[in-house]
């Protein structure tokens, strides 16, 4: 299972007192090893390690990750639930590994909300999940599919599940034909010229006489 982490330093950025060596982990991270990392606070305190992680089928991310503590509570060791969001994934210059960070302290989490297996459906009625985000100071927000997965999840539906298919180009329309020109009248059509008068003859003079 491979999970991008890149989103979810985002949940808890103004809490954090950001170190000048670490940097928030962009990528991806394989959820193989992101189970059995260690959780620190911000005062450097190991927390627990990641026991396990909850994924929203319907949107393909993490919503939760089940952090196992133990060792400073008195009733031992004890899954709790945490959201993704809360935690700052980070990563330390010149490592591969990441860092998970949770803005909280060991007594707080002494009293943070169990983990039931058994119960894991009714984490997705919000009535569950609010007061899980609002205990750790994180905001609430609905995890349903963006506008564009949609769209996407539709296209490949479409396609018989071999992806979107490129709609199909609209052919462009013929080109519409030149209007024949209007033919020049022949020369027989135009007016005929009317003539000039002709010329009245001059009168003949009246001869001089013989003399």
């Amino acid at each position: 299972m491979c999970l991008c982490s890149s989103a979810s330093a985002q949940g808890n950025y103004q809490a954090t007192q950001r170190n000048d060596t670490m940097s928030y982990y962009q990528g991806f991270l394989l959820g193989s090893k992101i189970i059995g990392s260690h959780v620190r606070n911000l005062q450097n305190q190991d927390l627990g390690t990641i026991d396990n992680l909850i994924v929203n089928p319907e949107t393909g991310r993490m919503r939760f990750a089940v952090l196992s503590v133990g060792g400073f509570l008195e009733t031992g060791e004890t899954n709790v639930i945490v959201p993704w969001s809360a935690l700052n994934v980070q990563k330390t210059s010149g490592a591969d590994s990441a860092t998970y960070v949770l803005d909280t302290t060991k007594d707080k989490l002494k009293n943070a909300p169990k983990f039931d297996p058994s119960r894991l459906s009714d984490l997705y009625a919000r009535t569950t999940e609010e007061p899980i985000f609002t205990y750790y100071d994180i905001i609430w927000f609905p995890d349903v599919p963006t506008s564009e997965e949609k769209n996407a999840r539709q296209g490949k539906n479409q396609a018989g599940g071999r992806g979107s298919a490129s709609p199909s180009m609209t052919p462009f329309s013929s080109a519409t034909p030149f209007s024949s020109a209007t033919p020049f009248p022949s020369v027989s059509q135009f007016p005929s010229v009317t003539p000039f008068p002709s010329a009245t003859p001059f009168v003949s003079t009246t001869p001089y006489p013989s003399p």
